[in-house]
C-alpha cells in the first residue's frame, strides 16, 4: 500500500512541501529530486512501511465533567494555529488520528497533544494494515513536544530498535510521512534540504517546512533523524536530536506526580472570594455604564502569599473600584472577611488582607528567567471558584515564543485556551494570566512572568483605591455634540483635519459651570481626540465609534404610546452617562488629560482635569409609591436645560410608570413634570412624598415640556413613598 503511494504520490509530496531554491538552478534540482524519490521509493516503502504509523486517541470529559483542552501548533510557515476541536470529537464520538514513528516493535514516538491525562479515554496505534493496538503513553519529552507511546502487544515482530548515525553534510536527505486523513491512511515522501529554506514573518529567521512528524534518512536509508514540527529552523538544525534515546524526558509517573503536587499546592494556597460591589441605581442609562461590571457581586479566587495577604487576580475600572463594598473568603469551610490593601500599578489585580491569619506558607513563585524554561514541559492551571471550595483543571502546557514589552515577557501557551495561572514541575508558579493596568486599556490578557509580577505585588495604583464619595461619579466634559460627516466636514473646511469628517464631534451646546466653558470651549468646535496624561496614546473621536442619531423626541405621539411600552421608552434628554464622558470617568476623577480641538479651521487644545458631573438623572436618588405605581427624581441640570426650566423651577420627574398602576390608569407618563401636589409647589422628592403621606385622594399638576394639566388619583390604600 505504501510503496504505490510513494511511487504514485511523490510528485504531489513535491507540490505540498515545496523546494524554494535561492538559484537559477531551481526547476534543475527539483526535477532531480523527482527522479531520485522515485528511484528510491520502493526501497524506503520496504524498509519504513510498518514504522510509519498512527496514534488515535479517543477524549472524554473529566471526572469533573470539564471538556479537554482544544490543543493546537503554531505554523511559522502559514502564520496560524491550527487547533483540535475536542469537543466536537466527544460530541461525535470520533476519534483523532496523529502520525507516529515505532522505534522498536512497540515504542511509538508522537506529538504531545498536550490533553489531561483524565481527559483520555483510549489511545490506540494504527499499524499499515490498519491493526488496532492498544497502547498508553510511558514518558514525555519536554524539549522536542513529543510523548513516547507504548503498545501493549507487537506492532510487527520483524521491528527492530532503530539505530541513527549522524548525518554527513554532503548526504542528500529526505523526510518520510504517514499519517490518516478522512478515514484514509496517507504516506509520502519529500527532499529534505536547507534549500527548502523560508523565511518566516519579517524576521531573519529561515524555516525549512516539512511534514509533522516526520523520520530523515539518507539515500542509503539509515536514519539520521526525527522531526516533531512542521517546520525547523535552518539555524538549529541539530535539533533534529538524532537520537531519541538521548532526548531528555520524564516518565508518566513524574508527570502524574508534578500534578499531584500542584493539585496538593493549589488546595492549600487558593481561596474563593466575593467582591460584594454598590447596587447600580436601576434605570434605562445603567445599561450603558462605564463601568465594566453590571452584577452586585464577582464571584473569583485569590493566591494565598507568604506575608499573609492574598492576590486576587481580577482587573476592574476606577469606577468599578469605587463600588466595592467589601471582600469575604472561604478558607476551610469558614466564611472570613478581608479588607482592601491595594490595586497593583501596572496589573489588574488586588491585594486584600484576612481579618483572621490563616495557617498555610503561601503560594511560591518560580522567579527564573523564563527564557530557561522554553523546552520544559509546564502545567496550565484553569480555576472554578464554587461558593465553599476551589475546583481545578490541570492540564500539560508548553511555552512557546516570547514578545517583549515594557521590560516584561508574555509568551504564548499551548494549549491556547485563555490561561489563568502556569506552574513549573516543582510547584511554583511561573506565569500567571493578567490584564495591564492602562487607561486605556485593550481588555486582553498577557501571561506574565513571576519575575516581572513578584517585585510589583507591593506597588499600589492610588487612582484605583475605593472612594466611597466617587461610587457613581460620573466624569464629564459638559458638552452635547453631534457626530461629524463628509458633507459638514467640506462645508467648513476641515476635510483635511478630519480625514473627510471621519474624525470629529460638532459641540451643539455648553452646560453651564461644565469643565467645557471653564477651558473656552464654544459651540461649533470640532472635538478631535483626547490624550490622558499617564498614557501618550490619543483616543481618536471618530465619527462612527460616537454616531448620534439626530431626531427629537416624539412629544406629538406621546399619548399614542400603550402603557406597557412605558418601561422602553429612552429619556429625550441628552445622558451625561454618554460615551464620551464614560471616557473620562475610566481615567478617574482628578486625572489630567489634553483635549484636541478645531476652530476656525486650525488645531487647538485644551489641558484638563477630569471633573465629577453634577447629579443627574441617572444617579440622583429614586422614591417608589406603590400604592401609585410610580418612581419619581428629583429634577437635575440636564432635565432642567432641556426643559429650558429656572434652577428655581418647583418640580419632580415621573422616572417610571407601572403598567396597570392607578398612575397609569390616570395618564401619567415617564418623564413628565409633577410641579403641585394638592396644589402645593413640590421642590424634591422627599417633599412629595410629605406631601403625599397617608393620603388615598390625590390632585397633581402634570408639565409636559410646556403644557401643563390636572390629574386626580384615587388609591385603595393610603399613599407612601420610599427609597429605591
Amino acid at each position: 500500500m505504501l510503496k504505490n503511494f510513494l511511487t504514485v504520490f511523490s510528485a504531489t509530496a513535491i507540490a505540498v512541501f515545496p523546494v524554494f531554491a535561492q538559484d537559477s538552478t531551481h526547476e534543475e534540482q527539483k526535477e532531480q529530486d523527482k527522479i531520485t524519490i522515485s528511484t528510491i521509493a520502493p526501497q524506503l516503502s520496504s524498509m519504513y512501511n510498518n514504522r510509519l504509523v498512527s496514534v488515535k486517541y479517543k477524549f472524554k470529559p473529566g471526572k469533573t465533567g470539564y471538556k479537554p483542552n482544544s490543543p493546537g501548533f503554531f505554523c511559522r510557515i502559514c502564520g496560524k494555529i491550527h487547533k483540535l476541536n475536542t469537543d466536537k470529537l466527544i460530541q461525535e464520538n470520533n476519534s483523532f488520528f496523529i502520525p507516529g514513528i515505532a522505534l522498536d516493535d512497540k515504542t511509538v514516538i508522537s506529538r504531545n497533544l498536550l490533553i489531561p491525562e483524565d481527559n483520555i479515554a483510549k489511545i490506540s496505534i494504527v499499524t499499515a494494515d490498519g491493526k488496532n493496538i492498544p497502547a498508553n503513553i510511558t514518558a514525555f519529552y519536554p524539549g522536542e513536544n513529543a510523548v513516547a507511546v507504548v503498545a501493549e502487544s507487537s506492532i510487527d515482530d520483524n521491528l527492530k530498535p532503530v539505530e541513527f548515525k549522524d548525518a554527513n553534510e554532503n548526504d542528500q536527505l529526505f523526510t518520510m510521512f504517514a499519517g490518516i486523513e478522512q478515514g484514509k491512511r496517507i504516506a509520502g515522501i519529500t527532499p529534505f534540504s536547507t534549500a527548502a529554506a523560508v523565511k518566516v514573518g519579517g524576521k531573519m529567521e529561515y524555516m525549512i517546512p516539512v511534514p509533522p512528524l516526520s523520520m530523515i534518512v539518507n539515500s542509503d536509508g539509515q536514519p539520521v533523524g526525527i522531526t516533531i514540527d512542521s517546520d525547523i529552523e535552518v539555524d538549529s538544525l541539530e535539533k533534529w536530536r538524532h537520537d531519541p534515546a538521548a532526548w531528555e524526558s520524564i516518565s508518566i509517573q513524574q508527570y502524574r506526580d508534578n500534578i499531584s503536587k500542584i493539585a496538593s499546592e493549589l488546595h492549600d494556597n487558593t481561596v474563593p472570594v466575593r467582591i460584594k460591589l454598590t447596587p447600580l441605581p436601576k434605570t434605562t442609562s445603567a445599561n450603558n455604564l462605564w463601568a465594566d461590571r453590571k452584577d452586585d457581586e464577582i464571584k473569583t479566587f485569590a493566591l494565598i502569599l507568604n506575608s499573609g495577604e492574598l492576590f486576587v487576580p481580577e482587573m476592574m475600572s476606577i469606577a468599578d473600584s469605587n463600588r466595592i463594598q467589601e471582600f469575604w473568603i472561604n478558607y476551610n469551610g469558614n466564611t472570613i472577611k478581608a479588607e482592601y490593601v491595594g490595586s497593583l500599578k501596572k496589573y489588574g489585580a488586588i491585594i486584600i488582607k484576612p481579618e483572621e491569619p490563616l495557617q498555610t506558607k503561601g503560594i511560591q513563585f518560580n522567579l527564573q528567567n523564563p527564557e530557561l524554561i522554553e523546552e520544559q514541559l509546564l502545567y496550565t492551571v484553569i480555576t472554578h471558584p464554587m461558593d465553599n471550595r476551589m475546583e481545578f483543571q490541570i492540564m500539560p502546557s508548553r511555552k512557546d515564543g516570547t514578545v517583549s514589552r515594557d521590560d516584561m515577557i508574555y509568551p504564548t501557551f499551548f494549549p491556547e485556551e485563555e490561561q489563568e495561572l502556569v506552574f513549573s514541575a516543582d510547584g511554583k508558579i511561573c506565569f500567571a494570566a493578567l490584564n495591564l493596568r492602562e487607561k486605556n486599556n485593550p481588555g486582553k490578557y498577557f501571561n506574565i512572568a513571576a519575575n516581572k509580577l513578584v517585585p510589583q505585588l507591593n506597588q499600589f495604583n492610588p487612582d484605583y483605591a475605593p472612594k466611597k464619595d466617587q461610587i457613581l461619579a460620573i466624569g464629564w466634559l459638559g458638552v452635547q455634540y453631534q457626530s461629524m460627516d463628509e458633507e459638514l466636514a467640506y462645508s467648513q473646511g476641515i476635510s483635511h483635519l478630519t480625514e473627510n469628517g471621519e474624525k470629529g464631534l460638532i459641540v451643539t451646546a455648553i452646560m453651564p459651570g461644565s469643565p467645557a466653558e471653564k477651558a473656552g470651549i464654544e459651540p461649533g468646535d470640532v472635538l478631535i481626540s483626547i490624550i490622558p496624561d499617564s498614557n501618550p496614546t490619543p483616543i481618536e473621536l471618530t465619527s462612527n465609534d460616537f454616531y448620534t442619531y439626530n431626531f427629537g423626541f416624539p412629544w406629538e405621539y406621546y399619548d399614542q404610546i400603550p402603557e406597557n411600552y412605558y418601561d422602553e421608552i429612552p429619556m429625550p434628554w441628552p445622558d451625561y452617562n454618554d460615551k464620551l464622558n464614560n471616557i473620562l470617568s475610566a481615567y478617574g476623577i482628578g486625572s489630567g488629560y489634553t483635549l484636541n480641538y478645531i476652530r476656525n479651521a486650525e488645531n487647538c487644545s485644551a489641558q484638563m482635569t477630569v471633573e465629577a458631573a453634577p447629579e443627574s438623572f441617572f444617579n440622583t436618588p429614586r422614591m417608589v409609591s406603590n400604592a401609585l405605581g410610580i418612581t419619581i427624581a428629583n429634577l437635575t441640570s440636564e432635565v432642567r436645560h432641556y426643559l429650558k426650566m429656572a434652577d428655581n423651577d418647583p418640580g419632580v420627574v415621573i422616572a417610571r410608570v407601572k403598567s396597570g398602576s392607578k398612575a397609569a390608569v390616570a395618564g401619567m407618563k415617564p418623564y413628565e413634570i409633577i410641579t403641585k401636589v394638592d396644589d402645593t409647589p413640590v421642590f424634591s422628592i422627599k417633599q412629595m412624598n410629605e406631601l403625599c403621606q397617608g393620603k388615598s385622594h390625590l390632585k397633581f399638576e402634570i408639565k409636559r415640556l410646556n403644557i401643563s394639566r390636572i390629574v386626580s388619583v384615587k388609591t385603595d390604600e393610603n399613599v407612601s413613598f420610599k427609597n429605591l
